[in-house]
């Protein structure tokens, strides 16, 4: 009971401050078209729906070493989908989780991830990356 109040008292905050978008900081995307993010951004679809990027992690091999796995990138999403909530949803690189269905209506998934040349090292200055939010 107490983790579902601390959720309802978290969603309440967050859709709250979400619910005037002209007010927030928000960029517009489309469905069905890739756009780049930038972390602690808010993404705002033309029906209401929005996506919030927390976090992006690099577990990239270090420049220079051998490794056994290459890495990949994570990224950590909120997001509102038709009213949906989801706080911290993670989108991997790897080609096992490289597709999510947050809900049945659509799917996320990265279009590019752009290294400029340099795939062992992560500059947000020199890295670009892309997300793409399809219907289903």
């Amino acid at each position: 009971m107490n983790r579902f109040l601390q959720f309802f008292i978290f969603a309440s905050l967050f859709l709250g401050a979400c619910a005037d978008i002209e007010t927030t900081d928000c960029t517009n995307i489309e469905y069905n078209s890739p756009f780049s993010i930038a972390v602690d951004e808010m993404y705002c679809l033309p029906d209401g729906n929005y996506i919030y990027i927390e976090l992006m992690n690099p577990s990239y091999c270090p420049c220079n070493s051998v490794c056994v796995w290459e890495g990949e990138l994570l990224t950590t999403i909120s997001y509102n989908l038709d009213g949906e909530f989801s706080e911290k949803h993670d989108i991997h690189e790897n080609a096992e989780t490289l597709n999510i269905d947050p809900t049945e209506n659509y799917s996320i998934q990265y279009a590019t991830i752009d290294h400029k040349n340099e795939p062992c090292a992560f500059d947000p200055e020199t890295v670009s990356v892309e997300l793409i939010i399809n219907t289903n």
